[in-house]
């Protein structure tokens, strides 16, 4: 004989035991957060002003990236990478026109012709010859460098090892959407603050994961946690793990909510299916879902380019990689425009470093140092900003870093977010005085 037990109504202790575990991957993700923190999506399109980083890792190669193009200077690039160089008359590259003289001593490499289209409306700002105070070739101290925003050490600044972003967060965007990482892991930009920002690999994929073992029971086990969540917020008795349990079923609903919401109502871009085109429309969908984000990070690799690099998008990989980028970037303007936050918006592309002025023995170029830096919006100052290349230069092994990247970051977060207090955020002297650029009108 069968002993059926009657289904207990409401939360019984057995469901917090079976099911209470349903928001444990959230809750690792998001931490604890105060009841004030709520994370905030109006529905509306975002308008706040917001930045989003595109990391190249592996080190981009600037120099096939901008290619200097003044009288004696191209002769010295042709030399140092006869295989590899750009042509700028046959291959096509988009020229960098001064916005002033109308000179041209800078072409584009020839798959990003969005980004010269961008360029030509005023709308693109680079910055040569950007780096740090002494140099580093490692891709993991390099990258670490740019995350953490300090050269040197934190223990001589009397802190803990934070990210910039996150010292950003903690004074200016205090809450867990105030930043929002897509497609990558928890990068050291994100950590050491009192902020906990989010990290998804994908906005599509930011849900509560099935128990394959109980996939009919997934639906009532996500209510039962719901349940549990909201019991303690509705009576007063929280603790962090309930807070933070509701506000993760919050943001996920808001999440999926976003999706839906642009996926149905709103004549979106075309986006490729490469990574960061993926990763850009997910971003798209955030802006429009109302998400009160300041920040988007995100980025792909593939640039350590030692071998098979190529000149263009048909013989190399580093012209597909830039075809990518390329592509997503204008899918995002697209959007952006569509939803008439163009000027809203600012993108900013990075890499922790750049390489060799000569190509080595595999069609390809290693480590080196200085790169060039975009920075992409209706509200940017066009053109190329930065000491120009010169033949001297190109000489070099690789060049230098003049231009120290939190300058770059202080104009940004500056002229696109109105930050003007930076002690917290870049709390370590430089070794060069910033400098101003003159990015943003």
């Amino acid at each position: 004989m069968c002993n059926h037990r009657k289904k207990a109504k409401g939360v019984t202790r057995r469901d917090v035991l079976r099911y209470g575990a349903a928001g444990a991957t959230t809750l690792a993700l998001m931490g604890p957060m105060g009841s004030n923190l709520l994370p905030e999506a109006s529905g509306a399109i975002a308008t706040q002003s917001h930045l989003t980083f595109i990391n190249l890792f592996g080190g981009n190669d600037g120099v096939n990236t901008v290619i200097p193009v003044m009288p004696g200077v191209i002769d010295t690039y042709n030399q140092r990478r006869p295989d590899i160089r750009i042509d700028p008359i046959a291959d096509n590259a988009p020229p960098l026109a001064d916005p002033v003289t109308q000179e041209v001593k800078y072409v584009l490499h020839p798959t990003m012709t969005n980004i010269g289209r961008l360029y030509n409306d005023g709308d693109v700002a680079i910055v040569n010859l950007v780096g740090y105070p002494n140099r580093n070739l490692s891709h993991f101290t390099s990258g670490d460098i740019w995350s953490r925003g300090v050269r040197g050490s934190f223990t001589d600044l009397g802190m803990r090892p934070s990210g910039w972003i996150n010292r950003y967060l903690d004074v200016y965007a205090p809450r867990p959407t105030g930043a929002i990482s897509v497609g990558l892991s928890r990068r050291r930009d994100f950590t050491g603050g009192v902020t906990n920002p989010l990290v998804v690999s994908s906005a599509s994929n930011f849900r509560f994961d099935t128990d394959n073992r109980f996939r009919d029971n997934s639906a009532y086990r996500l209510e039962i946690a719901r349940q549990i969540a909201q019991s303690g917020v509705n009576t007063g008795a929280t603790n962090d793990a309930q807070v933070s349990m509701d506000q993760a079923h919050s943001l996920i609903d808001a999440t999926q909510a976003a999706i839906d919401d642009y996926d149905n109502n709103f004549q979106g871009a075309a986006y490729t299916n490469d990574r960061p085109s993926r990763y850009m429309r997910d971003i798209a969908r955030m802006i429009h879902g109302g998400f009160d984000t300041r920040v988007f990070y995100t980025g792909y690799g593939g640039f350590d380019t030692h071998g098979d690099q190529g000149a263009s998008e048909e013989t190399g990989r580093h012209g597909r990689l830039l075809k990518r980028l390329d592509d997503a970037i204008a899918s995002f303007e697209a959007d952006m425009k569509a939803m008439g936050v163009w000027n809203n918006t600012c993108i900013v592309v990075i890499s922790e470093f750049g390489r060799r002025n000569f190509e080595n023995g595999s069609d390809g170029t290693d480590h080196g140092h200085g790169n060039c830096v975009f920075v992409i919006g209706g509200g940017v100052t066009g053109g190329v900003f930065g000491p120009d290349l010169t033949s001297e230069l190109l000489e070099e092994n690789w060049l230098p870093g003049p231009v120290d990247f939190r300058d770059v970051y202080r104009e940004v977060l500056t002229g696109h977010l109105g930050v003007t207090d930076f002690s917290t955020i870049f709390p370590e002297p430089q070794e060069n005085p910033p400098q101003t650029l003159g990015l943003f009108a």
